[in-house]
């Protein structure tokens, strides 16, 4: 089924398409009622000549979207070489396990290559058994020794607004 499938760098008449992937994706991890991003977010940040993020689109063969693939880049890091920071993969209910995912992830290993970026980063929620399954038959694994951390906003408004 996935021969039925193109993926592609996300234009400006997909923003409908990829607003709708990103708002499923959201009722699927749990966070749509803090969901916010608009068409107007998606053109604003991620068309232009200097985007704050990409995104791959997969259509199938009828033009209906069916996944996609944001992601962003971390300029340099300690090897002054790119991160390509995989922020949100998420492939329609109907078309799981018909390769678009490996289509997806395949586009974006392509797009960090061509970029000279020498690994590519994403986070999994700790109970998604199938996400780590695929990720492993995709070659990736766990990062060793690093655990995810963040300040949700009471806790950063509350460090940012701390007197020197």
């Amino acid at each position: 089924m996935v021969s039925a499938v193109a993926v592609r760098d996300f234009c400006a008449a997909d923003i409908p398409a990829l607003l709708s992937l990103m708002r499923a994706l959201a009722v699927f991890e749990g966070y749509a009622d803090q969901f916010a991003v608009t068409a107007d977010d998606l053109a604003l940040h991620g068309l232009g000549p200097d985007p704050l993020f990409g995104a791959k689109i997969a259509l199938s063969a009828a033009g209906n979207p069916v996944g996609m693939a944001v992601h962003h880049t971390i300029r340099w890091t300690y090897d002054r070489r790119p991160t390509l920071v995989l922020k949100e993969l998420y492939v329609a209910e109907g078309w799981r396990g018909a390769g678009v995912g490996r289509a997806l992830m395949r586009a974006v290993a392509a797009h960090a290559h061509s970029i000279g970026a020498p690994r590519l980063h994403w986070l999994v929620l700790p109970d998604n058994q199938a996400a780590m399954r695929f990720y492993r038959s995709l070659g990736g694994a766990p990062e060793a020794g690093w655990q995810s951390w963040a300040l949700d906003q009471p806790a950063l408004a509350a460090l940012a607004g701390e007197r020197a």
